[in-house]
């Protein structure tokens, strides 16, 4: 991917004259020039509120400023739905340029040396899959982003018996019959198909047109037969995974100015260096106590 990007001049066409308060448009401009090339370095020009160029020639920072911003707008666009870091795109109406436009940014965010600079862990993994190609995770209700919806879907599956879920679906028969899930159940057996097959309608089969709109965007630098191919090195680029703060990395944090080698200071420095990275370990652990001066003991 890196080798199909020409970063030794930026030609005019790639000129991005942008406003911290109105990322996306500003790039979206940009992409739709006709001479605009993807393959061609950015040059990007941030314009204060008269209109005036801050006038930094662009080595890279303010390119990285931008995608760093323009990622953030991208994460909170309508083309997405769900929880912040599980997003998955979205049945809102949009251009099949706009798809296109924005899927390929996140394809420009992920160029090394700047995909960094993106926060692009949003995808949810049913996204990531369907995006790479693999099987993705069954269908569930918390998924469903309509919450009248999911609130009627929810006392289906929760119904105790066949009469009570027959209710429910009727409850929900407008809804479930525009998705082609609504059948008469006799069995508990129909009821948990019934949810299964609503819910991967609507997560999946309903999405499936703005879905390959964005996998074509993400074709622009070569990046989405990459992720098919390796799945496992652009996880964790695309899927936020929280991880736990681990003793090694508050003992990283800190450097010990410690006394001349020999001395009685150095020795008892020495066993507190050892005693405070015990005490991290057993926190981390679970075994250790953490006190406050203002709470007390946490």
């Amino acid at each position: 991917m890196l080798n199909k990007v020409d970063f030794t001049a930026a030609p005019i066409s790639n000129q991005i004259n942008a406003t911290r308060c109105n990322i996306l448009d500003s790039g979206i401009r940009a992409f739709q020039r006709q001479r605009f090339n993807p393959e061609a370095k950015l040059d990007v020009v941030f314009r204060d509120a008269d209109g005036i160029g801050e006038g930094a020639a662009d080595e890279g920072g303010p390119t990285r400023e931008f995608l760093t911003l323009l990622m953030r707008e991208i994460h909170s666009c309508e083309i997405f739905d769900g929880e912040d870091w599980k997003k998955n795109t979205c049945l809102q109406f949009q251009s099949t340029v706009q798809w296109n436009v924005q899927a390929s940014w996140t394809d420009d965010s992920c160029v090394p040396g700047a995909w960094w600079c993106g926060a692009t862990f949003f995808f949810s993994e049913r996204l990531f899959c369907q995006v790479c190609n693999l099987q993705p995770p069954v269908p569930d209700l918390q998924e469903i982003v309509d919450y009248d919806f999911r609130e009627k879907m929810t006392k289906i599956h929760l119904a105790q018996n066949v009469n009570d879920a027959q209710c429910a679906i009727m409850e929900a028969s407008d809804q479930l019959s525009m998705l082609g899930s609504l059948w008469h159940i006799q069995t508990l057996e129909d009821r948990d198909n019934l949810v299964e097959s609503a819910t991967k309608f609507f997560t999946e089969n309903r999405l499936r047109d703005s879905l390959e709109q964005f996998k074509e965007g993400l074709e622009c630098l070569g990046l989405l037969p990459l992720m098919q191919k390796h799945p496992e090195l652009f996880k964790e680029v695309f899927m936020y995974e929280e991880k736990p703060l681990l003793a090694e990395d508050i003992s990283a944090l800190f450097k010990a100015e410690l006394s001349t080698v020999g001395s009685n200071r150095r020795v008892v420095e020495s066993r507190t260096i050892c005693f405070w990275r015990d005490w991290l370990i057993e926190v981390e652990e679970g075994s250790g106590i953490l006190q406050s001066p203002t709470f007390g003991v946490m």
